[in-house]
């Protein structure tokens, strides 16, 4: 299967996920709920231990729209 996200193969991110994995705690995150919202300032990173991460926006038309996903072993973070 090819890569989704393929800055992460082309940049080492492995000290970044070490870090969260030893410093950081689980977090669960249930289907709908919010890492942070548009308009806020990110606070967070993490890495996807299970599942996958949705990276979701409104639009100007009020719509929502999918703009990314992070899978098991991806960095989360507000870009």
């Amino acid at each position: 299967m090819a890569q989704f996200n393929l800055y992460d193969s082309l940049i080492d991110l492995s000290m970044i996920k070490s870090y969260c994995r030893e410093k950081g705690s689980l977090c669960l995150y249930a289907k709908e709920e919010h890492f942070v919202q548009q308009g806020e300032v990110g606070k967070y990173l993490g890495v996807v231990e299970s599942g996958y991460f949705k990276y979701q926006v409104i639009t100007s038309s009020g719509k929502e729209a999918v703009v990314g996903f992070a899978f098991e072993g991806e960095i989360v973070v507000d870009f």
